[in-house]
């Protein structure tokens, strides 16, 4: 029977009911109005490469500092994950794998609530798994990402430098939400390596996430920092400002 649908998918671009072979994940895929999906069962030998046990996504779309808190995060990173943005590198397989569910994406974000705030003790933070491999992808264009960061078994990552803006990890140089401590480094100053540990938040969020005006503020940090930058805005920023959030996949 032929389909009466007019929507399309993208990246590649395609009709309702068309198929096409992913070279990257070695699997047939059909085109379902919106969003290219796998046909049949995903094996392990399909997902050997490059397959990984997590995802770290940054969103296309923005939004102020009134996220809902973070459950309210969550839902729209679960939301953008998988309706309005499903060609990230990597989504086949998470997809297939029943990962995008709530219990397994959550905003990559802390707030100060139950905290004392402007000190790195005290709220809560959205925690990645312990001694878990996250590969990085955009949710727009799935030919950026493939870099990966494994996570430690503190939950605190990524262990290095990288630049977030080049095209093995999210490809764009923009702000995110944010407000992640960094680690001490045990010699009075701060690694920025490797975002504290869990509950470590500087404070500024926004009122919890829940505020849209200029009278409040939070960290939104460049994906492209490689300095202790990457963690914070100086001053913070202003909550009516609309930025991006990193969302992650759960095994």
């Amino acid at each position: 029977m032929a389909s009466t649908a007019a929507a399309d998918c993208s990246n590649p671009a395609g009709k309702e009911a068309a198929l096409i072979y992913n070279n990257d994940y070695h699997l047939l895929q059909f085109c379902n109005g919106t969003s290219w999906m796998a046909v049949g069962p995903v094996s392990s030998s399909m997902m050997a490469a490059p397959s990984h046990p997590g995802y770290f996504v940054l969103t296309a779309a923005t939004w102020t500092g009134n996220l809902g808190g973070l459950s309210g995060a969550d839902a729209k990173c679960l939301t953008k994950l998988t309706t309005n943005h499903t060609t990230w590198k990597g989504y086949p397989v998470a997809n297939a794998n029943g990962q995008l569910t709530a219990s397994r994406v959550h905003a990559f974000l802390c707030t100060s609530e139950g905290g004392q705030p402007g000190y790195p003790v005290g709220g809560r933070c959205n925690a990645l798994q312990p001694n878990t491999t996250y590969a990085f992808a955009y949710a727009g264009d799935a030919s950026k990402g493939g870099a990966t960061s494994t996570i430690d078994a503190e939950r605190a990552g990524p262990h290095d430098n990288a630049d977030w803006s080049d095209a093995a990890h999210f490809g764009v140089a923009t702000q995110r939400w944010d407000d992640r401590f960094m680690q001490d480094d045990g010699a009075g100053g701060y690694d920025s390596t490797v975002w504290g540990l869990n509950n470590w938040t500087y404070g500024e969020d926004c009122d919890a996430w829940t505020r849209s005006t200029s009278a409040y503020v939070a960290d939104a940090p460049m994906t492209n920092a490689t300095d202790t930058s990457r963690w914070y805005t100086n001053g913070g920023e202003a909550c009516n400002k609309t930025h991006r959030l990193i969302c992650y996949v759960n095994p």
